[in-house]
C-alpha cells in the first residue's frame, strides 16, 4: 500500500500530525523515518495508541464539497464522540480543520467545542477532566510549518502533566 510497507509515503495529513504525537512522546526535533515508521506500524492501527476519526459519517472529497449525506447522524456522532473520549481519557485530542461546514454554514470550530464538551480557541490548548483538547488548522493548510506542530506537541506534553 502506498501509505504503509517498505516504501511507505509520507501521506500529507498525517504527517504533522504524527510529528506532533512524536514530539509529544520526547522527540526534540523533526525526523522524517521516525514518522515513516510511526505511520506504517502504529498510526490508527488496533495496536497503536491513535484513533482516527470523522465527525462525517461520509466520505467527500473536501470540507467544501456541498455532500448533504455528511451530515447524517451529526447530533448522534458529536455525543458518541464525547462520550468515548470520557470513557476512555485520552491524553489529548486534536481536532483540526477551519471554515465552516458546507451544509449548515456552521464553524467547524462550534462543532469540536461540542465534542469537547467546552469552548474551544483556535491553536489554544484547552482541559477538561483531565483530557487537554486543541482546534488546529488542517495539517495541510498553506503556510503551517511542521514546527508548528512539533510545538505544538511540546505544548500538550506541558498540558498533561
Amino acid at each position: 500500500m502506498l501509505w504503509h510497507g517498505e516504501h511507505a509515503k509520507l501521506q500529507p495529513t498525517w504527517r504533522p500530525l504524527i510529528a506532533l504525537l512524536l514530539a509529544y512522546k520526547g522527540a526534540r526535533t523533526y525526523d522524517s523515518e521516525a514518522v515513516r515508521r510511526y505511520q506504517d506500524e502504529l498510526w490508527g492501527s488496533a495496536s497503536g495508541e491513535t484513533a482516527l476519526i470523522e465527525l462525517s459519517a461520509v466520505a467527500a472529497p473536501s470540507t467544501a464539497e456541498p455532500e448533504a449525506l455528511r451530515f447524517t447522524h451529526l447530533t448522534e456522532r458529536i455525543s458518541t464522540i464525547g462520550t468515548r473520549i470520557s470513557a476512555n481519557r485520552p491524553k489529548f485530542v486534536v481536532f483540526y480543520g477551519g471554515g465552516n461546514d458546507p451544509i449548515l454554514g456552521k464553524p467547524y470550530i462550534e462543532r469540536w467545542s461540542e465534542v469537547a464538551g467546552i469552548q474551544l480557541l483556535p491553536n489554544a490548548v484547552k482541559s477538561r477532566e483531565g483530557v487537554a483538547y486543541v482546534a488546529t488548522p488542517h495539517p495541510t493548510a498553506h503556510g503551517i510549518e511542521t514546527s508548528f506542530w512539533t510545538d505544538l506537541g511540546f505544548r500538550l506534553t506541558a498540558a498533561t502533566n
